[in-house]
């Protein structure tokens, strides 16, 4: 005896609702069974989402030991740094897992330069200090630049290449510097203040001891006359 009803889904097509891009390339189904398969497909994608959210933490927060601001870890060899990086554009479209990325080692940039300046010798101090901090920032900075290019040189285009390192490292930097040369701008601007404060009162009490000793010289003038 024959079964007219739809048949149900193979494995197969099983499988091929947890790929994203082939939602829309179904074997149209029956109307009565529409609504029931996009709660499946909602319900598939609100847990993969659940998913990649643990498991792109997982991956940057690896990526995130080859940073000065975990000094006590391992760091990365640059064929784990491309696996990771793999790994993440399999769950992301490499745009999105690049500005993942990207925000990583934004962070970054301002721990070493700020490292870089606490270790300074010579206890420069202002502007010198910053300069002579920036010097000594350089070196890392280059090597953190160069290694960033033998990663990315083999997963992406140079032209998203190009687009991260200036996204990540050298746009930071120039925020980093700009906001550490505001600072000591705003600190000799108040220690010029604080020193003209201090000639000013000087300069009204001078002049009032000039005009003290101006009258009293006035005064014995006038009982000598």
């Amino acid at each position: 005896m024959g079964d007219s009803r739809e048949r149900p889904p193979s494995p197969s097509e099983c499988l091929q609702w947890f790929n994203i891009k082939a939602n829309h390339s179904f074997r149209p189904v029956t109307t009565g069974h529409q609504e029931l398969m996009d709660f499946f497909r909602a319900l598939i994608q609100e847990a993969w989402d659940d998913v990649r959210l643990q498991l792109r933490r997982h991956l940057l927060d690896r990526l995130s030991s080859r940073g000065p601001d975990h000094p006590g870890t391992r760091r990365l060899s640059v064929p784990e740094q491309i696996r990771c990086l793999q790994q993440l554009f399999f769950l992301y479209p490499q745009s999105e897992a690049l500005t993942y990325y990207q925000c990583l080692r934004s962070q970054s940039v301002p721990v070493l330069l700020l490292s870089a300046l606490s270790s300074s010798p010579g206890g420069e101090s202002g502007f010198d200090g910053l300069a002579e901090g920036f010097r000594l920032a350089v070196p890392a900075l280059t090597r953190a630049l160069t290694e960033e290019l033998r990663v990315l040189s083999r997963l992406a285009e140079p032209q998203a290449v190009l687009g991260f390192l200036n996204k990540a490292y050298l746009d930071s930097v120039a925020r980093e510097l700009a906001s550490l040369m505001e600072r000591e701008c705003e600190a000799a601007l108040r220690d010029n203040t604080t020193l003209s404060g201090k000639i000013k009162k000087y300069s009204a009490r001078s002049r009032a001891t000039v005009a003290a000793l101006c009258g009293a010289l006035s005064l014995s003038q006038g009982l000598f006359k």
